[in-house]
């Protein structure tokens, strides 16, 4: 089973990108020792270099293409979405604390969710302040939930 993590606001909220991510031609990565051309890409098409592995799980934040997936509608209907990307560990919820922070709007509520793609049963819902919202709650919903399940989290 596959699932995806969103935000759901009724205001656009900025994405983020905590990754150390280049784009540079595929001649100059060649070039650098980066990676190989095995696959004989045109040497001035554009790729992304990342410095490390680990920096697939920082926390991204984008505007989702699901805005309209039904799935997504028959659980919430907030305007804005915006899909989230992040990996398992204390930091990666700590950033995405700190975003929710820095970018939810006074006497708002936000939707986190996490939607298992072939779940059909009720969603697991709870509510919460953002002042009480810690990394624990973040770590067992994201991490350790196996059914769809939300955080509705008021500003």
């Amino acid at each position: 089973m596959s699932y995806f993590n969103f935000i759901a606001s009724d205001y656009e909220m900025p994405g983020v990108d905590n990754t150390d991510k280049h784009r540079m031609t595929v001649k100059k990565a060649v070039d650098r020792g980066l990676m190989t051309n095995e696959y004989d890409l045109p040497l001035d098409s554009e790729v992304l270099i990342y410095e490390t592995e680990e920096e697939f799980d920082e926390l991204m934040i984008h505007s989702s293409d699901f805005i309209n997936d039904k799935v997504v509608r028959t659980h919430t209907k907030k305007s804005y979405l915006n899909d989230v990307h992040l990996g398992s560990c204390e930091c990666h919820y700590e950033a995405l604390l700190c975003y929710l922070y820095e970018n939810m709007k006074p006497g708002t509520t936000v939707e986190l969710w996490k939607i298992w793609v072939s779940e059909l049963e009720k969603p697991i819902v709870k509510t919460i302040n953002l002042q009480n919202l810690t990394i624990q709650h973040l770590d067992i919903m994201l991490k350790h939930q196996n059914k769809t399940s939300a955080l509705f989290i008021k500003n």
